[in-house]
């Protein structure tokens, strides 16, 4: 059986696996937009990203750019049809989910995108700029 969504008082793990740790990246004030996303999911997709997360977390890599790639800069992309959760690697084997959101075009929006980057910073600035 699979524990995900497990919280501590620093962060928000989803789900601990053998190689990395994935959490979702919350605010100043505790707030996730990508977790709050996640929730508002059906259970069929629910299912979908924690499927990535956890071969993420296990195996350390998913071969098929279809569901994982990188996007730009320090940012990567889980990849459950339809939806996005932009995220970044930090050190000490963690994966930080930093939004989620619907995708309805092509290419991912540039304010998603933008919004991945803020909440990189602002995540690195809590963090003491632990990114890999």
């Amino acid at each position: 059986m699979i524990h995900f969504i497990m919280s501590s008082k620093e962060r928000s793990i989803i789900y601990h696996g053998k190689i990395f740790t994935i959490e979702w990246f919350e605010n100043e004030s505790g707030k996730s937009q990508a977790r709050d996303f996640y929730e508002s999911l059906r259970n069929q997709d629910r299912a979908k990203v924690l499927s990535l997360f956890e071969r993420m977390g296990d195996i350390g890599k998913i071969y098929d750019k279809t569901k994982f790639r990188h996007e730009r800069g320090e940012i990567y992309a889980f990849k459950p049809q339809p939806h996005r959760f932009l995220s970044c690697f930090c050190k000490g084997q963690r994966i930080i989910v930093l939004t989620g959101f619907t995708k309805k075009s092509k290419k991912i929006p540039a304010k998603e995108l933008k919004r991945a980057q803020d909440y990189f910073k602002e995540f690195q600035k809590k963090e003491g700029g632990q990114s890999e």
